[in-house]
C-alpha cells in the first residue's frame, strides 16, 4: 500500500498509528534526513533541484528493499511513482532545466519498471491552508519558507498524478478535518482483502 499526497496532509501520522496498533503492519517511513541535499535545496532550489530530486529517487527506491515479507500489510510513506508529481512542478517553476528533467525522467522510468506491484494507492488530500498550518506547527527549519501558492501548485500536480492511477487501486481520503481512522482501516482491508491484526 502506498500513501501519497502533498506536504502536511497526514500520511506519516496515519502510518505511524497503523504500525503501532497492528502487529501485521510494516510502515516504511520517509526519512528526509537521509537526503543530504534537502536543506540546501530549500535555500537555493535552482542550484540544488536536480541533486535533491535524484537523491529522493535513490532514497525512495531503497525503501522497497526493506520490505518485511513476514508482514501482511506493508505501507510506504510515499512511493517512487509519485515523485514525478513534485518533479513536474520543479519543471513548471524552472527549478529543473529541460535537460535535467530528461535525465531524471529516464532514471525514474527505469526504476519504476522494476518496482514491486502496488495493490492500493491511498491519496491523502488536505486544503492548502490547513496543510500549511500543520507544516508550520511541526517546525522543520527547511520547510518554514513554504507558502500557500507553492502548496496549491503542488496539489494540482498530485491531482494530475492521481488521475493516472486505475480507480480500482485508488482510495481518496480528505484529511482537512477530522477523518475516521477506523474507516480508513476498513477501506484498506476491503480493497486489498487482508485483515489488520491487533
Amino acid at each position: 500500500v502506498v500513501f501519497f499526497g502533498s506536504i502536511g496532509v497526514g500520511k506519516t501520522t496515519a502510518g505511524n498509528i497503523l504500525e503501532s496498533k497492528f502487529q501485521n503492519v510494516q510502515f516504511l517511513k520517509e526519512d528526509l534526513d537521509e537526503n543530504p541535499f534537502l536543506p540546501a535545496f530549500y535555500n537555493d532550489m535552482k542550484k540544488w533541484g536536480f541533486h535533491s530530486s535524484v537523491a529522493m529517487l535513490a532514497l525512495m527506491s531503497s525503501y522497497y528493499k526493506k520490505i518485511n515479507q513476514s508482514k501482511d500489510i506493508v505501507i510506504l510513506d510515499n512511493g517512487v511513482e509519485e515523485l514525478i508529481a513534485y518533479t513536474m512542478l520543479e519543471c513548471d517553476l524552472e527549478i529543473l532545466s529541460e535537460d535535467e528533467f530528461k535525465v531524471y525522467k529516464k532514471l525514474y522510468d527505469n526504476i519504476v519498471n522494476f518496482l514491486p506491484k502496488t495493490d492500493l494507492y491511498v491519496y491523502f488530500k488536505c486544503e492548502e491552508e490547513e496543510a500549511l498550518r500543520r507544516i508550520k506547527k511541526r517546525n522543520r527549519e527547511f520547510e518554514m519558507d513554504l507558502d500557500l501558492n507553492f502548496l496549491k501548485r503542488l496539489n494540482h500536480k498530485y491531482e494530475d498524478f492521481a488521475k493516472t492511477l486505475p480507480n480500482k487501486k485508488l482510495l481518496i481520503i480528505d484529511t482537512t478535518n477530522n477523518y475516521s481512522l477506523d474507516e480508513l482501516i476498513k477501506e484498506i482491508s476491503k480493497r486489498i482483502n487482508v485483515s489488520f491484526v491487533e
